[in-house]
């Protein structure tokens, strides 16, 4: 099994870093991961390690202002930044992994980032898994996201701490922990930041019924920081035939790093192994 790190060149020339894991053995699909708000590329290490066992490769950026990226921490011009990234990080992956069957696997932020891309039209997918998307109202006081769409005409990188409460991330004490010890870690957003994912939001659950690919949707049950009914209610919206969702009973925000991340990596593996005919 191998490793890489490096950069490439998203939006407005902004040098983004990536990583790459490739398996020891013939791959069977590559898979590229967009993480959550205020995390990063490096707190996948369970689900890389998953995959890598079932070979499949796996690519994962820091989306900027995150993580390893440059860029004020929580902060964009517009959401349009987020899609040219994403894009430009798939023309990469396909130009060295091609023709391996590609797969985009996104979470909560990463997984409305995924989703709201691919209805604006990406290409050479196989398959879309959204984990916990942050498709529903966000969980914060209505009066502060009203602020922030006055802030974000006026003074678009006034920023306020994201009140994130790292108990609801997952059942495990250790992902507890290691969330808060994590210095790349962050929880600010920036008004700016805050009503171009509310936008993003709204157009992606308005455009449900046009999403072209066969999708799977994760979410748990108990998740209080991403809401499991508006993954219910777009993916219900959905009128291909290829899509499954999965509620799972008890589960936390992050369903990769909860205390049942077997039978979900497993239900990810199964729902894989049927698209790419292994």
């Amino acid at each position: 099994m191998g490793h890489q790190t490096g950069t490439f060149m998203g939006a407005s020339d902004t040098e983004l870093f990536y990583q790459r894991w490739n398996p020891s053995s013939r791959s069977r699909g590559v898979l590229v991961l967009v993480h959550g708000f205020g995390e990063h590329s490096g707190r996948y290490s369970y689900l890389v390690q998953w995959m890598l066992e079932r070979d499949y490769t796996i690519y994962a950026f820091d989306l900027r202002g995150h993580g390893n990226s440059p860029g004020r921490r929580g902060h964009i011009n517009g959401w349009h930044e987020f899609r040219e990234d994403l894009r430009r990080f798939l023309r990469l992956v396909e130009a060295m992994e091609s023709p391996s069957p590609l797969y985009l696997v996104g979470h909560s932020l990463g997984g409305l980032i995924v989703l709201e891309c691919a209805l604006r039209g990406l290409l050479g997918l196989r398959g879309i898994i959204a984990c916990a998307p942050a498709i529903g109202r966000p969980p914060v006081k209505p009066g502060l996201m009203q602020l922030a769409w006055v802030m974000s005409m006026i003074w678009p990188t006034f920023s306020v701490k994201v009140d994130i409460d790292p108990s609801k991330l997952s059942r495990d004490p250790e992902v507890v922990r290691a969330y808060k010890e994590d210095p790349l870690v962050h929880n600010r957003a920036s008004a700016r930041f805050g009503a171009q994912m509310e936008l993003a939001r709204s157009w992606t659950m308005a455009h449900a019924r046009e999403f072209p690919f066969p999708l799977l949707m994760l979410h748990g049950g108990a998740d209080k920081l991403a809401s499991a009914e508006a993954s219910r209610v777009f993916y219900g919206r959905v009128i291909s035939r290829d899509k499954e969702l999965r509620i799972y009973r008890g589960g936390y925000h992050e369903l990769h790093n909860d205390i049942h991340r077997e039978q979900v990596l497993e239900d990810m593996c199964e729902w894989l192994e049927e698209h790419t005919g292994a």
